[in-house]
């Protein structure tokens, strides 16, 4: 018999594979700060689909994977600067491992033996791996692909229903349509005319063009305006500075900026996160260490001001005659009370909290060698706190530092009552205008999803005021000492959102697509093993 002749792939076919892995992450990348071109972002995956189709599992993984760390290195070089030698490796092989390379992995038999399925398969599992990235002591936001149409505000209005995963679900389903149109049409010279070629595309197309009508005519809402004021207070204090600049000099520069909003009567100020330094309490029996002088000073700037003032600051609360220490936002009323606090619930891992220090205590020793502060998590993640203007109590959710990236966070206290979102932030540890630029990228999905106004106030910025539309405002300049004052925009009508309602539903009808899908084709695969039996013999 003649020998069956074996295709043999060369080095110009390994180039090819090679650019195309590598094409992907800088066409998802360049959609974030600081490079905001967002158009090539529907393409992005389409790369990686013809090298997951078309070379082997081995080649496969190494490619994607390597085109996962360039990803997270294009979009997080920033992250140097919290620990040079640790974090960024660990964060760049953490998610390539923990999602990228899963999800598209778990894509290629599906590319391979089911295409046409792969429209809806193969999104469904990226948002089940970008969802499963978030969660747990290790959860992380940053990179989620979604979060590239940021700037799209007519097509994103949507997420107010499905959340980010809706807007990655749709990245990944028009990539994919890319692929699946050139590969058919282009590579397998197949007529556009098919039936199997002509549908999905205007499916596709029609729920795009759909999506964007939905948006334009949320656009078109009439914003309504709250009847007070509110002053947004952006320090620039260098961290290499904050903890050991004289304080006085602190004090001098958040003095000079509470001035200029004075005359505007605000009824309520927003300051950064850590803006005191030292930890303060609302436990009359804790004493000593400055902290009695540091309240009465916060209590008298709240006096001077007539207002309101809410700011980020260390926090110590007791607990079975055990002293706590919490990163919170604390809120002084106009009459110069500590009256309430949100404690931060989702701490920066290893940066200010490591859950494992009983079983690992070595582990929690060497880290606070090396500056962690140990927090303890506040326990209510719902919690909003509120203020009072005309007799009428508006309550509100404050989030601190990356408690902005989670969703549900949000979604938890609009739930409980919040009308709008405060994020204190201290983003100017990065010593990045682009950290700081795509942290407050968050905020404008957070706004949407539950259609109410997000403030981020941070220590050099971005200090903003994002409209239930996710339309940036009142934006201050990065790095400047400066203040705003701005009113609260407030969505027209009450009803809670779908995605306020219900949170990641979206996620859940993912996973059951998913295993619906595995199901009937594990039945298939049954029956066909049952026609294909032999007869029996005689």
């Amino acid at each position: 018999m003649p020998r069956e002749e074996k295709s043999v792939k060369g080095i110009g076919f390994y180039c090819i594979m090679a650019l195309l892995s590598a094409a992907a992450p800088f066409c998802l990348a360049l959609a974030w700060p600081p490079y905001d071109f967002p158009y090539l972002i529907w393409i992005g995956f389409a790369p990686l689909y013809f090298v997951l189709k078309r070379t082997s599992w081995l080649v496969s993984i190494l490619l994607v994977f390597l085109s996962g760390i360039v990803y997270y290195l294009l979009l997080l070089d920033w992250v140097a600067t919290f620990h040079r030698t640790f974090a960024l490796p660990f964060i760049t092989v953490a998610s390539t491992l923990g999602s990228w390379l899963p999800a598209l992995l778990l894509s290629k038999p599906v590319i391979e033996k089911k295409p046409l399925a792969g429209f809806l398969i193969i999104p469904a599992i990226w948002v089940l791996f970008e969802y499963l990235k978030i969660q747990g002591f290790l959860g992380f936001a940053f990179g989620i692909v979604g979060y590239g149409l940021y700037e799209m505000k007519e097509l994103i209005q949507f997420s107010e229903a499905t959340g980010i995963w809706g807007a990655s679900f749709l990245i990944c389903a028009v990539s994919y349509l890319v692929f699946y149109l050139t590969d058919r049409i282009v590579i397998e010279k197949k007529s556009v005319k098919k039936p199997a070629i002509f549908i999905p595309a205007m499916v596709v197309i029609i729920t795009v063009v759909g999506l964007m009508i939905f948006g334009a005519a949320r656009m078109n809402g009439k914003p309504v305006y709250s009847q007070f004021e509110v002053g947004l207070i952006q320090t620039d204090i260098p961290e290499e500075l904050k903890w050991n600049v004289d304080q006085g000099l602190i004090w001098a520069e958040i003095d000079n900026l509470l001035s200029l909003t004075v005359q505007f009567k605000p009824a309520i100020l927003f300051l950064p996160e850590n803006t005191v330094k030292t930890p303060i309490s609302m436990n009359p029996y804790v004493k000593g260490g400055g902290i009695e002088e540091i309240v009465a000073k916060l209590s008298n700037m709240a006096i001077t001001q007539k207002s309101y003032i809410l700011l980020g600051s260390g926090e110590l609360t007791v607990s079975n005659s055990t002293l706590l220490e919490h990163n919170s936002a604390c809120l002084f009323s106009p009459d110069g009370r500590f009256i309430d606090a949100y404690r931060k619930n989702r701490l920066v891992p290893f940066g200010e909290y490591f859950p494992y220090g009983d079983t690992l205590p070595f582990v929690e020793e060497i880290l606070k060698e090396t500056g962690t502060h140990m927090f303890i998590p506040g326990g209510d993640e719902k919690k909003t706190l509120a203020f009072t203007y005309s007799n009428m109590s508006y309550p509100f959710g404050a989030l601190i530092c990356f408690e902005g990236t989670f969703g549900y966070l949000s979604a938890g206290m609009v739930q409980n009552g919040a009308r709008f979102l405060v994020n204190i932030t201290c983003d100017s540890w990065a010593g990045s205008d682009t950290a700081m630029e795509q942290h407050a990228v968050f905020g404008v999905f957070r706004a949407i999803e539950n259609r109410v106004s997000f403030i981020r106030v941070g220590n050099g910025g971005k200090t903003c005021l994002i409209d239930p539309w996710g339309r940036v405002l009142n934006s201050l300049d990065l790095n400047t000492s400066s203040a705003a004052v701005t009113r609260i925009v407030f969505y027209p009508g009450a009803e809670p959102t779908m995605y306020n309602l219900y949170g990641d539903w979206f996620v859940l009808l993912a996973l059951i697509g998913i295993g619906g899908w595995g199901i009937f084709i594990g039945i298939r695969l049954v029956i066909k093993k049952g026609r294909e039996k032999p007869a029996p013999k005689d």
